[in-house]
């Protein structure tokens, strides 16, 4: 047996408690020992409730954060029916697909576009025919016509597939355009080059250039004055006709004179 002397401090939370007592007392060995057990067990105690408050503390929190992020998300939510309030739905507008037809006439099969059409389900696919048709309308107006390919005055020279080489078929056909054009040495003209749709568009231009070319070389041969003439290459872009077979490619292979 002896004396003993306790001390205690708890703390709770944000809430300190401090309590000394000092206490004289005659104890056994087993008694202290308890005592001291006791101490721990209070102290084990008092950081539980701290732990415990603690958590309710991050709890709130993320209460909290989660209430924001709703917030937040109702926010994200809110623009589209407030955009369909602020920009209300265009008027549906009747489109009428029949004055292009007029316009085109008989030149790209008005009547296949009108079965495509007819059996077209959404407005989008009839817009986007009619800009199809726009484009070829284009094309149309700036191509030479089959009739002409470029100036009734001149010879037009075809080539073969994928060839720049001048046929002899149409060796007199350049001779007579030479002949028309030293016969009138005012007359200033572009010799143009064409192909056919196949290939790219970069290997068509680089192709429509030779062909000009080779026909310019020819002319200048033939005494042409080389100041009348000029050369460009069209590639596969003006089309003489619009077919998608042997006997249109045949006719879209060519260089044709027109004045500049």
């Amino acid at each position: 047996a002896g004396q003993t002397t306790i001390v205690a401090t708890y703390t709770v939370g944000d809430n300190s408690y401090t309590g000394t007592a000092r206490l004289t007392v005659e104890l056994s060995e087993e008694e202290a020992k308890a005592a001291e057990e006791e101490i721990r067990a209070a102290e084990e105690e008092a950081k539980a409730v701290e732990e415990e408050a603690k958590a309710e503390e991050e709890e709130a929190k993320a209460a909290e954060e989660e209430a924001k992020a709703a917030e937040e998300a109702k926010v994200v939510e809110e623009p589209e029916e407030m955009r369909a309030e602020e920009y209300p739905p265009v008027e549906e507008v009747e489109f009428d697909i029949e004055p292009i037809f007029d316009l085109l006439g008989q030149v790209v099969a008005p009547q296949d576009y009108r079965e495509g059409l007819a059996a077209a389900p959404d407005k989008n696919v009839i817009y986007d025919k009619a800009r199809e048709l726009e484009r070829e309308l284009t094309m149309v107006s700036a191509a030479p016509q089959p009739a002409s390919m470029g100036s009734a005055l001149f010879k037009v020279v075809f080539f073969e597939f994928d060839r720049s080489n001048i046929k002899p078929e149409f060796r007199a056909a350049i001779e007579e355009n030479a002949a028309a054009l030293k016969a009138n040495p005012n007359y200033s003209v572009i010799i143009e080059g064409h192909c056919d749709e196949r290939g790219t568009t970069e290997y068509n231009l680089a192709l429509g250039n030779r062909r000009a070319t080779v026909v310019y070389d020819a002319l200048i041969q033939m005494g042409v004055d080389p100041n009348q003439l000029e050369t460009v290459s069209y590639g596969e872009e003006r089309p003489a006709e619009f077919g998608h077979d042997e006997a249109s490619w045949q006719k879209n292979r060519r260089s044709v004179i027109s004045f500049r």
